[in-house]
């Protein structure tokens, strides 16, 4: 014998649901006295001063800047005393105005262009006397606007150059060079060469 089962109403299992009500607002309080609400507008415009704060914060940023980018441009067309490159313009203006006036200029000085020599630099293999002598020898020579050494100008120097100092003025002094100039200017320029005996 099979039982059979009892229908269930589907409000038994979930209640309907109350319709919605009209939520309770509260009232707003009563406007305070001497409250007049017919004066409701535009707010006035505010004070000068309040005005003028964005401005001042805007002129904080742009007046540095333009002061930077003045500096730029100025940097860029004049050099600034006391900097590397305003002492490099000096000296580049002293080595112009000594070889205008003939005066020698160095050869490493700014501005100068070194005279090349047009003969081999001289080879020192040996020295009779002196089969094991080393020495570090400095030879510093004067190229005249001719090209040619200016023997009364050359000096040997450096340690132990005493027994090669002869036979060293000798070779360099046979020289021959393209003269150094300054700018456009032929210039006397003091030249400086060392080497390590025996070479």
């Amino acid at each position: 014998m099979s039982a059979t089962p009892t229908p269930v109403a589907l409000a038994t299992l979930a209640p309907p649901l109350k319709a919605p009500g009209v939520p309770d607002i509260p009232a707003l309080p009563p406007a305070p006295a001497g409250f007049d609400t017919a004066a409701l507008g535009p707010l006035p415009p505010a004070p000068w001063t309040v005005r003028q704060a964005p401005r001042k914060f805007v002129m904080a940023g742009v007046i540095p800047l333009g002061v930077a980018v003045f500096l730029t441009l100025f940097s860029q067309l004049f050099d600034w005393p006391g900097t590397p490159e305003a002492a490099l313009t000096d000296a580049r203006k002293a080595a112009s105005v000594s070889a205008k006036s003939g005066q020698p200029v160095w050869h490493l000085a700014p501005g100068v262009t070194a005279p090349v020599p047009l003969t081999p630099w001289p080879t020192i293999p040996s020295v009779v006397g002196f089969p094991n002598h080393k020495a570090n020898v400095t030879v510093r020579f004067l190229v005249g606007t001719d090209g040619k050494v200016d023997r009364t100008g050359l000096s040997v120097t450096g340690p132990g150059s005493g027994p090669v100092s002869a036979v060293t003025a000798v070779l360099y002094s046979k020289m021959r060079f393209k003269p150094g100039r300054v700018g456009s200017t032929l210039a006397p320029v003091v030249m400086e060469r060392r080497f390590r005996y025996p070479m």
